[in-house]
């Protein structure tokens, strides 16, 4: 849920502002560009590890669509895929419906409950990739391992799963890096955005650092290591990090 004061770094003049990016944004897209680190990188990240020729037809499946920026992205990188975006929000299906009405034909927008399972059963065999953007976070250790279970069992072969999302440190030492990391990113986002410091000082107020104020039940992040390895043990193979910044990852395996 973005916070009210959070929205308001979205308001004001950006005439002057030294990206271009932020005339052609809309209000969610600059939220989720400003707060995650290096968005760009993590998009074009997904993209390599699909593993997909640009004409080859294949069924994605994205948990917690948010906004829709990564499934809009798999559909304009690849014509021939589909994909299916679901999340908890009815207002951010409707955001995502918005962002992707271009490519309506070939993508499907559902509710779904993450903890729940019971939407894995109708997707069984028929995924060739789920993937997944700041939202495992939310299910517990058992959870995770469960879920990342009935994936790999949903999974076509030689189908992958591929996650971004924010980790748990496994020493104090580690997170106030990564939470100086992540300030410091936010920061430069700002500038390029805005032209001065209103998301960093939104950032700041809101305690949205996660490794400077870990206080929100919701939020039930894992160790790296243990999630590589109930990865291995559900079957999944080539289970590796692409890509780590300010506790935010990018991993993943594939079922052969």
């Amino acid at each position: 849920m973005i916070r009210k004061n959070v929205l308001k770094i979205t308001k004001g003049d950006y005439s002057i502002c030294p990206n271009n990016k932020i005339k052609k944004f809309g209000r969610n897209k600059i939220l989720t560009y400003l707060l995650t680190p290096r968005q760009d990188e993590m998009k074009n990240t997904f993209l390599q590890l699909l593993s997909k020729k640009e004409e080859e037809e294949f069924r994605v499946v994205e948990l917690g669509c948010g906004p829709g920026w990564l499934s809009k992205s798999i559909l304009e990188t690849f014509p021939k895929a589909e994909v299916v975006a679901l999340d908890g929000s009815k207002q951010m299906l409707e955001h995502a419906r918005e962002k992707m009405e271009h490519f309506k034909s070939r993508v499907t927008f559902d509710l779904f409950r993450l903890e729940e399972l019971d939407w894995i059963d109708p997707l069984d065999q028929q995924v060739d990739c789920f993937v997944s953007s700041l939202v495992i976070h939310h299910l517990d250790d058992e959870e995770k391992k469960e879920f990342f279970q009935r994936l790999y069992d949903a999974l076509l072969p030689g189908g992958a799963l591929i996650i971004a999302d924010v980790m748990k440190a496994n020493s104090k030492s580690l997170a106030n890096y990564w939470a100086d990391e992540w300030e410091k990113i936010v920061q430069e986002q700002s500038m390029e955005l805005f032209g001065d410091l209103r998301g960093l000082d939104v950032f700041i107020k809101e305690k949205w650092n996660m490794y400077h104020f870990p206080d929100d039940p919701a939020d039930k992040p894992s160790l790296l290591s243990d999630q590589l390895r109930w990865l291995e043990q559900a079957g999944f193979k080539g289970v590796d990090v692409s890509w780590l910044k300010a506790g935010h990852a990018i991993f993943g395996g594939y079922k052969e």
